[in-house]
């Protein structure tokens, strides 16, 4: 629960999303050392996506972004990062 007398930062977060994988690792270590409380906030992607249009992931219907997605989990997820190379050839679906 927020302290009242203390900042907070609302994190709008998806489970299946990629970077908030790499921000929710970080972000209670982040805040605390800023002295900020950290509130959780979880949405959907997918009906954000229907919305759009789309019926599959946006790393699939743009390919550089996909290739993007790729690079940016293994250079920002640190020690983690090896057992990662192996989703090159399966990911994104």
């Amino acid at each position: 629960m927020p302290r009242p007398d203390v900042p907070r930062l609302e994190f709008w977060y998806d489970l299946a999303s990629n970077y908030s994988y790499l921000s929710s690792v970080r972000i209670e270590d982040l805040a605390a050392r800023s002295g900020v409380d950290v509130v959780w906030r979880p949405f959907l992607l997918g009906p954000i996506f229907k919305a759009q249009g789309w019926n599959t992931s946006p790393f699939n219907l743009y390919p550089a972004k996909g290739r993007n997605m790729i690079r940016d989990m293994c250079s920002g997820s640190g020690p983690t990062a090896d057992c990662l190379s192996c989703c090159r050839r399966r990911f994104p679906r």
